[in-house]
């Protein structure tokens, strides 16, 4: 048994290697193994397109996260795979789970942000201005869990938060900081819309 699970390992190495070449799409190079009925196959798939790091990988990720045909283990590893890849496109894919119909899968994406940090806060600050509500909440449940004592996420929601019409999602943020720290980023409330002004006060 060691030895075949040794040679599944060898055979998902040389399709990664196969597959960072570029030449052969990526979906065909894995897709017998993702067809598996052997779940720990499709799993160690899932696993290894994850250490790609390609566009196509990304994208392969995105649809097995996104198809709620598949079973939900081989989902949360993609949405797993996706956050450690950590590039824009990886983000946006992780960022459309909150739309998902299932809460579970929400959640991992949310996990698989939050463990990114704060460089996924250019995707997930205009994802506050989604008009899908679950998205534009997730975004901002991910963002909340990142301030902590981030300056750089205060001066990012301060920023934001001056648009003429901020995002309602924003302003909860915002209404997560405290009265010093909006003087510190914000300084005078009066620049701020007077609803969301008033909200805050």
């Amino acid at each position: 048994a060691s030895d075949a699970q040794e040679d599944l390992y060898v055979r998902l190495e040389a399709l990664a290697y196969l597959a960072s070449l570029d030449k052969i799409p990526i979906g065909r190079l894995f897709e017998e193994y993702l067809r598996s009925p052997d779940a720990q196959i499709q799993l160690e798939s899932v696993i290894t397109i994850g250490e790609i790091h390609t566009s196509d990988a990304v994208q392969l990720l995105g649809l097995i996260l996104h198809d709620q045909k598949r079973e939900y283990f081989l989902r949360s590893a993609a949405a797993w795979a996706l956050g450690n890849v950590q590039t824009v496109e990886s983000q946006e894919q992780l960022k459309r789970a909150f739309a998902d119909v299932r809460i579970d899968i929400r959640e991992e994406a949310l996990e698989a942000l939050v463990a990114i940090g704060e460089t996924v806060l250019s995707a997930l600050l205009p994802g506050i201005g989604e008009e899908n509500e679950d998205v534009a909440a997730g975004c901002a449940e991910v963002v909340s869990q990142l301030t902590g004592d981030n300056s750089a996420v205060f001066l990012k929601i301060a920023q934001n938060l001056q648009q003429p019409c901020p995002p309602k999602w924003l302003v909860w943020l915002a209404g997560h900081m405290s009265p010093e720290e909006l003087q510190a980023f914000i300084g005078d409330l009066a620049v701020l819309n007077k609803e969301v002004a008033y909200a805050l006060n």
